[in-house]
């Protein structure tokens, strides 16, 4: 997944994202949130998973989020993904 010239590996966790309306979806017990790029012929689409016991319950198209907050355990610690002007980093 790139955003803004920022790479974030694919199945990288996530800890909750926020919609510009105020709505949230969190990483909850059972539940895990993850980074998932598809190609659709022409272009890249890049989402957020959420799958329980590894089955996926739904996705989330990242250019609908305001913004994502990232997992405690993400390798990539020092990475940072921009959305409509706001900048939130990887957990240090």
């Amino acid at each position: 997944m790139i955003k803004d010239g920022v790479t974030v590996p694919e199945g990288t966790n996530v800890k909750a994202i926020y919609f510009p309306n105020g709505e949230q979806v969190r990483s909850v017990s059972g539940c895990q949130l993850k980074t998932h790029n598809a190609f659709h012929g022409d272009h890249d689409q890049d989402w957020i998973l959420q799958t329980k016991e590894g089955k996926e319950l739904t996705r989330y198209n990242v250019d609908y989020l305001e913004s994502i907050e990232w997992d405690s355990d993400n390798q990539s610690k020092s990475e940072a993904w921009e959305k409509k002007g706001r900048k939130d980093e990887l957990p240090k």
